[in-house]
């Protein structure tokens, strides 16, 4: 189990490719190592991919496997972790870029949002 791991949770992010459009990104990390990552494009697609995550101790990866191939037949997808940062106690930054050769293959930042309904909102309402 990943109770300890500073990745559980609900990330949110947001990047622009090579032709200006936005991709807005939500993903949840859970503590027993299943992941729901929602792909939005400007309007036009939204795609849910869900699976099991991966990061052992030490390494610098993050591997996500998908239970279905996405649209190019790839079944995983590997992120190398460049930061996780925490300001006070419950909000996080975390800097992914994703394990690939691609030209714009810039790092996106993602920041930790906290939603009603899951694991971890009940232990922020006994904190606070």
């Amino acid at each position: 189990m990943l109770v300890d791991s500073p990745y559980c949770g609900d990330w949110m992010a947001s990047a622009y490719s090579a032709g200006g459009k936005r991709y807005d990104y939500h993903l949840f990390l859970n503590i027993d190592g299943t992941y729901e990552r929602i792909v939005r494009r400007e309007s036009d697609l939204e795609h849910v991919t869900r699976g099991c995550w991966y990061h052992k101790e030490g390494d610098e990866t993050l591997r996500l496997e998908s239970e279905t191939p996405d649209e190019d037949g790839r079944i995983s997808s590997e992120w190398w972790v460049l930061s996780v940062k925490t300001c006070e106690d419950s909000n996080c930054l975390m800097v992914l870029r994703w394990v690939a050769l691609a030209g714009r293959n810039l790092p996106i930042l993602f920041y930790r949002v906290h939603l009603a309904g899951r694991w971890y909102s009940e232990r922020l309402e006994m904190r606070g």
